[in-house]
C-alpha cells in the first residue's frame, strides 16, 4: 500500500513539474512575441538566443552559420518571422549591417524550412521595424563567400597576428 502511494505521489510531482515547465515556456513565448509586436495567439516561438535558458535555432545553410535572436512560426500558416534584437535606440533607419544580417537569416530559413519568411528588428527603445525578404540581396551576400574565404586563408597563411614593436 505504501509503495502504491509513493508511486502515485511521484507521478503527481512529475506531472506538476511538467506543467510548470510548460507554463514557463508559454510565458517566455508570450513575452518574446510581445517584444517583437507579434500576437502570441497567432505566433509560436520556435527558438531564441535571448535570455537565460534560451533554446536557440542554429542555421547552417549555404556555407553560412547563423543564430537569430528569435524565430517564430505563424500558428495558422507557414509564415516564419525572424526576430533580431538590437540594444541601440532607433535613429530613423535600419543600418545596412542590420538589414544584411536579418536578410541572411531570412534566406537561410527559406532554404532550411521551405516556408515564406519576414523579419523584425527590435531596438532598445522598443521600436520595431518589419523587414521584407529580398532574395537578390541574399544572393549577392552569398556571392561574397569565396572572397571572404580568400581573405581568411591569406590572413592565416601570414600568421594570426603580427606583434607590434614598442615605440
Amino acid at each position: 500500500m505504501n509503495t502504491s502511494i509513493s508511486i502515485l505521489a511521484l507521478i503527481v510531482i512529475v506531472l506538476l513539474v511538467l506543467c510548470g515547465l510548460t507554463a514557463l515556456r508559454a510565458s517566455r513565448s508570450t513575452r518574446l512575441c510581445g517584444l517583437f509586436r507579434l500576437d502570441a495567439k497567432q505566433y509560436q516561438l520556435l527558438g531564441t538566443d535571448l535570455g537565460r535558458n534560451a533554446g536557440p535555432i542554429r542555421l547552417l545553410v549555404d556555407g553560412l552559420i547563423g543564430v537569430p535572436d528569435a524565430l517564430f512560426r505563424k500558428r495558422d500558416g507557414d509564415l516564419l518571422i525572424v526576430g533580431e534584437a538590437k540594444s541601440r535606440h532607433y535613429r530613423g533607419r535600419v543600418t545596412l549591417y542590420e538589414r544584411y544580417q536579418v536578410t541572411l537569416y531570412m534566406g537561410m530559413c527559406i532554404k532550411r524550412y521551405g516556408k515564406p519568411v519576414a523579419g523584425r528588428i527590435r531596438y532598445g527603445c522598443g521600436h520595431v521595424v518589419p523587414l521584407s525578404y529580398d532574395p537578390e540581396i541574399y544572393r549577392q551576400l552569398k556571392s561574397l563567400i569565396p572572397q571572404y574565404e580568400k581573405v581568411v586563408a591569406s590572413f592565416r597563411a601570414k600568421g594570426s597576428r603580427t606583434r607590434r614593436q614598442p615605440a
